[in-house]
């Protein structure tokens, strides 16, 4: 075989040693040069394939990151569409109806001129994407929503829309949240659906991750809600939730800044007033305490239920038998003048009521009776400011509504006091100070529901601060009624009751005795009159003597009449004597003490020696609207109507 030479460096070996700079002719064997060739092609290729795979994944999980990413911010857009109307219903409470859903919220399809049903609103008003934020960096740089809310069911009249509770009292005026068109939502359930969307960058085509697909359904080239084409490639996520509105009265002691138990036989407890009065076989747990403050003095009072601060401390509460936290807040609302409904100025001025009055309460809830006056104050001696319910209300047990406005103090003493009627609703607005001494006020409904007191949030001074006001409630009495003024400062200090447990402690036992004396004289002549009756009918049924049944006729009309004034003297005894009130036979009594039975919510709360504190738990749904709260929340999900159905993309084309 001949050889191949090719000018190449060649190392010579001699004697001399090893010299790499003598170049010569050096032997190659044939077929070599293609297989050196052969393989640097293959590695290239292999190396490109690898190449091209490993770009492949990493453009593939690029692309997938920033899906991701537009899929994750969509739901801060829906999130913050559900915030949009959160905001709008907390201007229904604060401002009323007139003042929520106005700017940029449209009532009716804007291409038809056809109003959505079930009071509904859609956000914004043009029926467009609503750009809420934008921001730079990689990926989208723009963020939208699409935020309609409604009342479902409320054409169809179903109950869908109505939280359960039958005792539900007015909100805090403004005026009961009754929406411009007449109908009142203050007790019903609200649905927000609310749309966002983010761009998605890059090709329009979905990642290598099926799954990932599958979850996210990215919208390409059209909307896979609603089939409708879209201007450029996006991810649009679904928000629904349900508000329901909650009332301020969600624990027995509310107050904005402290509360000062005092360390001698106080208790806060609860019990449900919809299953009979208080009780030891009617009594809860759930005497929550809390402040939006940092300071709750326990002093060892016995707290059954849960003591809550705003990032504070609750000192001395080894008799607190539920949990203590220090993240607790809750807004309260001022009722401020200006917020009233009606506008009182058109309501006749009483004056300031120093002597007894009766004033009668209306059948219509949604047109109560008004009563505006100067103040209240009853001096010792029998006064008595009577709210009744006309004669038909009474004898169907029917409710009747009230409300007074008054404008300066509030003040009862001794025998003298207000006095509610049973099934008689009855609303106070004060501006000034309250101090309920001797009986105060005797609600014979004996539901805490019946009464409300609203302190009114005073004039401010000149440097933004508001002038001292003051809520008092030391009577000899039972207290059924809650209070919400959190400008005001809230004492709690009934006096004790007799030892004996027969309530001794009257309004003014003259009074009682003279009572008595008249049921005993009516009761005796009543059983004279029955007597009568019997001899006569006797006499007439033996001879027919019309002089008989004349003197039968007549003993008949006089049991009637002392039947009648036994039962109107007993309804004032009733009054009068707190062992005739049902509330009165509680433990308490027979342990010597009066109760108070409601809510409370002010600006500082002290509850004082020997006063016990029974919260209503009816009043989490059945007290005046404060907020409002999502009770569900679904994602990504198809809307569904009132009756279970898949419903149509709730916004119309634009």
């Amino acid at each position: 075989m001949g050889e191949h030479y090719a000018a190449r460096h060649c190392w010579r070996h001699d004697r001399a040693g090893i010299s790499p700079f003598v170049i010569r002719h050096c032997p190659r064997r044939r077929g070599e040069s293609g297989s050196a060739i052969v393989f640097v092609l293959l590695t290239i290729c292999v190396l490109s394939v690898v190449a091209a795979s490993l770009l492949f994944t990493n453009v593939s999980r690029y692309q997938t990151a920033f899906q991701s990413a537009s899929w994750q911010e969509a739901i801060v857009g829906s999130e913050a569409g559900i915030d949009l109307v959160m905001n709008e219903l907390r201007k229904r409470v604060i401002t009323g109806p007139t003042a929520a859903f106005q700017t940029n919220w449209n009532p009716a399809n804007p291409k038809t001129g056809k109003a959505y049903a079930n009071f509904g609103r859609a956000f914004p008003a043009n029926n467009q994407p609503y750009q809420i934020a934008t921001h730079s960096g990689e990926g989208n740089n723009a963020l939208q929503v699409r935020v309609f809310v409604d009342v479902p069911g409320s054409d169809a009249g179903t109950n869908f829309a109505q939280v359960n509770d039958t005792s539900f009292i007015s909100q805090i005026d403004n005026p009961n949240l009754r929406d411009p068109d007449g109908v009142d939502r203050s007790r019903w359930l609200f649905r927000i659906k609310s749309l966002g969307i983010t761009g998605l960058t890059g090709p329009p085509r979905p990642n290598l991750n099926k799954y990932d697909n599958l979850l996210r359904r990215f919208s390409f080239f059209t909307d896979w809600r609603t089939g409708r084409a879209v201007a450029s490639p996006q991810v649009a996520r679904l928000v629904e939730a349900v508000v329901r509105p909650r009332t301020g009265f969600r624990n027995a002691l509310m107050a904005d800044v402290k509360i000062d138990l005092s360390n001698q036989d106080v208790l806060i407890n609860s019990y449900d007033s919809s299953k009979g009065v208080y009780s030891l076989s009617n009594h809860g747990n759930e005497g929550n305490i809390a402040t939006n403050g940092q300071l709750i003095n326990a002093n060892h009072a016995v707290v059954e239920g849960n003591a809550m601060t705003n990032n504070g401390t609750v000192d001395d509460a080894q008799n607190v038998t539920g949990q203590q936290s220090s993240n607790f807040y809750q807004e309260l609302p001022p009722i401020t003048v200006a917020s009233l409904n009606p506008a009182w100025s058109s309501v006749t001025n009483g004056g300031t009521l120093v002597s007894s009055k009766t004033y009668t309460a209306s059948t219509d809830p949604n047109n109560p009776t008004l009563v505006r006056v100067n103040g209240i104050n009853l001096p010792d001696g029998g006064q008595v400011i009577n709210l009744v319910s006309p004669a038909a209300a009474k004898s169907s047990n029917s409710p009747t509504y009230i409300k007074l406005y008054v404008q300066g103090d509030v003040s009862t003493t001794g025998s003298s006091y207000i006095n509610l009627d049973p099934n008689v609703n009855a609303i106070f607005y004060v501006t000034g100070n309250v101090s309920l001494q001797g009986a105060g006020i005797i609600n014979n409904s004996y539901l805490a529901s019946h009464l409300l007191l609203n302190g009114l949030q005073p004039t401010a001074n000149k440097d933004g601060s508001f002038p001292p006001r003051g809520i008092d409630v030391a009577t000899t009495q039972d207290f059924e009624g809650i209070i919400y003024a959190p400008n005001y400062d809230l004492n709690l200090a009934l006096k004790a009751a007799s030892s004996t447990g027969t309530s001794l402690a009257m309004l003014n036992q003259s009074q009682i005795n003279n009572l008595l004396g008249q049921i005993t004289n009516l009761q005796h002549d009543l059983a004279h009159q029955q007597d009568e009756y019997a001899r006569q009918l006797a006499e007439y049924q033996k001879s027919g003597d019309n002089g008989s049944l004349k003197k039968m006729q007549e003993a008949q009309q006089k049991i009637t009449n002392d039947q009648t004034q036994i039962a109107a003297l007993q309804q004032q005894l009733a009054t009068l004597d707190g062992s005739l009130n049902p509330a009165s036979s509680s433990d308490d009594h027979a342990q010597g003490y009066n109760g108070i039975y409601g809510g409370f919510v002010a600006r500082t709360i002290r509850v004082a020696n020997k006063t016990h504190v029974h919260y209503d738990e009816t009043l989490r749904t059945a007290g005046p609207v404060n907020h409002y709260e999502i009770v569900n929340w679904f994602e990504d999900n198809l809307s569904h109507d009132a009756n279970g159905g898949a419903e149509a993309f709730w916004w119309p084309a634009p």
